[in-house]
């Protein structure tokens, strides 16, 4: 039988113990918002702002993962290439610089918390969440999955490995993709040999519950009385929605795009009108007050042209914590298609379904 969810092996690179704070991530999109940086000078900016903010981690929900100075810079570069592997920030010619989506992050000004900037605003948190479904769900998920059943650290880390094989066991047999089944395998297999499977483990486990905690789909309750990782009514929310097979969770890109906003703002409570039922003049002037502003945030000085992928997102979110209107990646697309020579302002609208992402041009400037 073939799974259609399971559309690629979601995994991020080498992770370690260390790199358990988001906040850190966001920080480091924000100090290349207007001086991108090579590596060295990215390490000592991010450096000086983890000493200046030791305070504000100590009172946020846990104060693992703690970046300190040092003359290696190990704990730096670690965050750094967590970015990366997020897609938030990009090296162009030994420049560090944020992708279309870190701009888009850094376009948010959701209720930030300037108290604790390791607190995480509702749009900040969702678009990370976002970006680790698509590019980690193969480990994200299980590992909220297992807080449901094990609380506590060892208790998840002795049953990981098994969650784990058995997982990718179901993935061998259910994928389309010869070249997906392959990677699957060799995946199974390295499972398999891990020699000090805890050890291997701590590196997997433990930042996965952290970013969970600071999304807070994990309980903040539980784990500071009783140190025990425990999904919140908002983690079990989005437990119940997603998609199971043979009692494993699976999601694929066109989920990310299409339910997890809605299954993320149901989650937390948050009120909405759907974007459906607004009328076509109110979708219409939404559409092209954010193409206006869209287009003034992210055009190239060469080309007066925007990625409608990062666009696309931008209105998504911002729809949804500024008006409270909740949309997709599909609404959103043929809305841009729909409108795009019918108001004050006129673009040219091109969608590639095989790069998930196209353009879109503004004529008549």
């Amino acid at each position: 039988m073939v799974n259609e969810l399971i559309d690629a092996l979601r995994i991020l690179g080498s992770t370690n113990t260390q790199t358990r704070r988001l906040g850190y991530v966001v920080q480091i999109c924000k100090l290349l918002a207007d001086n991108y940086a090579p590596v060295t000078v990215l390490q000592k900016r991010i450096e000086g702002w983890a000493e200046d903010n030791n305070s504000a981690l100590e009172n946020h929900v846990s104060d693992k993962g703690r970046l300190s100075r040092s003359s290696r810079s190990y704990g730096s570069r670690r965050y750094i290439q967590l970015a990366q592997d997020l897609n938030l920030i990009t090296n162009v010619s030994g420049y560090l610089r944020p992708t279309i989506t870190g701009h888009v992050l850094l376009e948010l000004d959701d209720e930030s918390h300037e108290d604790n900037p390791f607190k995480l605003g509702h749009g900040t948190a969702l678009l990370l969440f976002y970006q680790l479904l698509l590019l980690d769900a193969d480990y994200l998920l299980p590992t909220l999955q297992l807080t449901r059943f094990h609380h506590r650290q060892d208790q998840l880390l002795e049953t990981y490995r098994d969650m784990l094989s058995n997982r990718f066991g179901i993935m061998e047999t259910q994928v389309r993709s010869l070249l997906l089944r392959s990677e699957v395998h060799e995946r199974l297999q390295a499972i398999a040999q891990w020699t000090k499977p805890l050890k291997y483990l701590e590196h997997i486990v433990l930042p996965r519950l952290h970013w969970l905690l600071d999304l807070e789909l994990l309980d903040w309750n539980s784990f500071q009385a009783l140190r025990e990782f425990e999904p919140s009514s908002s983690g079990v929310y989005f437990l119940d929605q997603v998609p199971v097979t043979e009692g494993h969770l699976f999601i694929d890109r066109m989920w990310c795009q299409d339910a997890l906003f809605s299954v993320w703002a149901q989650g937390f409570g948050f009120d909405y009108t759907l974007w459906h039922s607004l009328s076509e003049d109110s979708q219409a002037l939404l559409i092209e007050e954010y193409v206006d502003v869209g287009f003034r945030l992210f055009h190239t000085e060469i080309h007066y042209r925007i990625s409608a992928y990062q666009l696309v997102l931008f209105i998504i979110l911002k729809l949804l914590f500024e008006r409270k209107v909740l949309a997709g990646f599909e609404d959103i697309k043929k809305a841009l298609n729909k409108f795009s020579k019918s108001g004050h302002i006129r673009w040219s609208f091109f969608w590639s379904a095989i790069d998930d992402d196209g353009y879109l041009i503004l004529l008549d400037r």
